[in-house]
């Protein structure tokens, strides 16, 4: 038995290949691709002061933009490891995010700057000089 080769038999096989691959292409969920940044997406910085955080959908507020942190993130609190329970308002912070597709800011890395003694003292100062001064009221004619 001989098998005949035809000429457009190769250019079939390349076609039903291709089409195999598209298929599988347009089969993929779009949330699947744009789960994560890609590898070779670059990183960009960011620093400020922290104006809100929201621990249940672990977000926190810099200026205007709004930074999504993920388990992949790596959060430093000074010179230990941290928490998102650490993020808190008025804090400075800085970092790094992905921009993904969808618009949002993933974190890849935050460092809480520590405060020093000096910061921590001068601002318990000042809550204590507010609370001890006195209220103003007003007094009739």
């Amino acid at each position: 038995m001989q098998v005949k080769i035809y000429p457009n038999s190769k250019m079939k096989f390349q076609f039903l290949i291709a089409l195999g691959v598209a298929v599988v292409a347009i089969s993929t969920p779009a949330a699947v691709l744009a789960q994560s940044p890609s590898p070779s997406a670059k990183a960009v910085g960011f620093h400020g002061k922290v104006i809100s955080v929201d621990i249940f959908t672990k977000t926190f507020l810099v200026g205007k933009r709004t930074f999504h942190v993920t388990d992949q993130t790596t959060i430093t609190n000074g010179d230990k490891p941290g928490t998102v329970a650490d993020i808190v308002p008025v804090e400075e912070v800085s970092g790094s995010y992905w921009k993904k597709a969808d618009g949002s800011l993933e974190v890849k890395t935050i460092k809480i700057v520590a405060r020093t003694a000096d910061e921590t003292s001068g601002a318990a100062a000042e809550k204590k000089q507010r609370a001890e001064a006195p209220t103003p009221t007003l007094s009739p004619k």
